[in-house]
């Protein structure tokens, strides 16, 4: 998978169908392992990575574009990549709850539900449960 192939998808300029790997990629396989991230560095420069974007790559996963296991594998290719930066801690905590697809763990339809109307929201996530906790 191309950094840059992510980049386009993010920006509208690919479908979701781009992000698919290549029957005969190891990772490409539905097996109850976690594959490793899988990114053919290719960007000359870094790309800031919003809550929108975000949530259009949920919102692939929601509607079946893309598969769970596709969701972790461009979960842990952006992890891995030093090209994709965000500076935000709601984008790190849900993309860190989806790198962690594969094996045991999968994330039901009602949870990225969720997870896009988190990314949606102006008000942090984190910052709402702070309040709450402080009742």
């Amino acid at each position: 998978m191309k950094e840059s192939t992510i980049r386009d998808f993010f920006l509208g300029k690919a479908p979701a169908a781009a992000l698919a790997l290549p029957p005969s990629t190891p990772a490409a396989a539905s097996d109850k392992t976690r594959p490793r991230a899988i990114v053919i560095d290719d960007l000359d420069s870094t790309f800031l990575v919003t809550r929108p974007m975000a949530a259009v790559l949920c919102d692939a996963a929601i509607s079946g574009e893309v598969s769970p296991h596709l969701l972790g594998i461009v979960a842990r290719s952006l992890f891995g990549s030093r090209h994709f930066t965000w500076e935000d801690p709601l984008l790190t905590e849900v993309m860190g709850s989806w790198s962690e697809i594969g094996g045991d763990h999968t994330i039901p339809g009602a949870g990225l539900q969720d997870q896009r109307n988190r990314l949606l929201r102006s008000e942090s996530y984190a910052k709402r449960d702070l309040t709450a906790a402080a009742r």
